[in-house]
């Protein structure tokens, strides 16, 4: 595919971008307004800089993204060439079910849908559509162009077609794509992600510990293994010549034990939201300095942190 387009650009759009412009596409950029277009092009300008200065991309490089991409406030415009439209709206359904209709108003009848939503079911989202076949789910984390994965999902309607053919492009970008067989709210990667923050919620909750040893617990702890390998592989190795077989039979029996005294809840807990905020600064302020503290200082330090961790998988 050569014609790519983002539909909404806010983070999740200005990292699309950027992934497209690293694999050698020129997208196009639609937003409602000059203002955000005119945000999205310095983020992205500044995630291009950071690559720069960090040696992923050569200057003449940098200098060909920058030219390479084109904004726009026209629907058509945006859509008319594009073989594929990368969704970016906000994460409620109403809004993603009128983008759909907005996006086949002026779409190509073969153009590929794919919406960026975080855990919204692909059927729901083209519900309303006329053409439902030519929709899929490609979920990104953040941030886009530097994280590998992606998670495809398919609707009721789903063309396989259009899903095989939405799988070969972003494997052709160097994602990580990976493929649910059924639809499932929040996906893969989500609901692990999720299930984990339910728990260390409950711990800092019922007093076990505080927001800053949560932090560092997993940072240092089984971060350090995921950023790796993924938790079976990780069982398989600490079971050694048995594998993960060995290790569950090993420590099977204590672990239901650990289920049982785990949070079950399907509600924030109360006051939560509302203090979240209060303890994130405290753990905040408690960060190694060079690690930073503010969110402009974590960022760079993650994004660093990112870049040689992919260079050793191989992916940059």
């Amino acid at each position: 595919m050569k014609y790519v387009t983002c539909f909404g650009t806010g983070v999740i759009g200005c990292g699309w971008a950027t992934n497209f412009l690293m694999a050698g596409l020129r997208p196009t950029l639609f937003d409602i307004d000059e203002g955000k277009l005119d945000t999205a092009k310095k983020q992205i300008e500044l995630n291009l800089s950071f690559l720069l200065k960090e040696q992923v991309i050569a200057p003449e490089r940098y200098k060909a993204c920058v030219n390479n991409v084109v904004y726009t406030t026209s629907p058509e415009v945006a859509l008319k060439d594009a073989e594929l439209v990368q969704e970016n709206g906000p994460e409620n359904l109403e809004i993603k079910q009128k983008i759909a209709e907005a996006i086949e108003t002026y779409a190509r009848p073969d153009a590929i849908i794919a919406s960026s939503t975080s855990g919204l079911l692909i059927s729901d989202i083209a519900a309303k559509a006329k053409h439902p076949e030519r929709f899929v789910g490609a979920h990104p984390y953040n941030p886009v162009h530097l994280i590998p994965l992606v998670e495809l999902t398919r609707g009721e309607k789903t063309d396989p077609n259009v899903l095989a053919a939405a799988l070969a492009f972003y494997k052709s970008i160097k994602k990580e794509p990976v493929l649910l067989r059924k639809e499932a709210l929040g996906f893969i990667s989500n609901r692990i992600q999720m299930a984990l923050y339910r728990e260390a919620v409950d711990l800092v909750c019922r007093g076990v510990c505080s927001m800053d040893e949560i932090e560092r617990a997993v940072c240092y702890g089984p971060g350090l293994r995921y950023g790796l390998m993924g938790p079976n592989t990780i069982f398989q190795l600490g079971g050694g010549a048995h594998g993960v077989s060995g290790l569950l039979r090993h420590v099977g029996a204590t672990i239901p034990l650990w289920w049982k005294d785990m949070a079950r809840w399907t509600d924030w807990p109360e006051g939560w939201i509302d203090g979240v905020q209060e303890k994130m600064d405290e753990a905040l302020a408690l960060r190694e300095e060079a690690h930073g503290r503010t969110n402009e200082e974590v960022t760079a330090f993650r994004d660093t942190g990112l870049i040689m961790l992919l260079k050793y998988h191989g992916k940059l």
